[in-house]
């Protein structure tokens, strides 16, 4: 994760959500603070999984963050979490450099708990972000880096 860049803190961020105006309000203010240079706003989780194995299996760098909206149709927060278990095993390593935060509205700390026991999930935050909370994600995220 370690990006040198003048404009922004990471390369690329994805962004995992199926609320249309929650992805628009995400990538503004991350792009309003400069968090990355691209984003990939991806509002079906099962795409953003099909995206994730066809850059894998095409060698092409993935996303350094991956902003994961916990409650989606279809494949949940959870589920997509155990996918990625289940890419990891497949392809050791792939997603080394790859950091989730979980976007959430549960209040309930052990339900939160049980998110962070993915080897990949970085941070379960609450929804909406703001910029306060996004500056305390990078001040975190890049504290562990250097």
């Amino acid at each position: 994760m370690k990006y040198n860049s003048d404009k922004a803190l990471v390369k690329e961020v994805m962004l995992v959500d199926d609320e249309p105006i929650d992805l628009f309000i995400c990538e503004k203010l991350l792009s309003a603070l400069r968090f990355a240079d691209q984003f990939v706003p991806m509002p079906d989780s099962m795409k953003a999984l099909e995206f994730l194995e066809k850059r894998i299996k095409s060698g092409d760098c993935l996303p350094q963050i991956v902003f994961l909206d916990y409650f989606m149709p279809l494949v949940d927060g959870q589920d997509f979490l155990e996918r990625i278990k289940i890419m990891e095993a497949e392809y050791p390593g792939v997603f080394s450099d790859t950091r989730f935060i979980v976007l959430t509205s549960l209040k309930a700390p052990e339900k939160r708990k049980s998110l962070a026991v993915y080897e990949h999930v970085f941070k379960v935050m609450s929804k909406p972000l703001n910029e306060k909370s996004v500056k305390e994600l990078s001040a975190l995220l890049f504290q562990q880096v250097s």
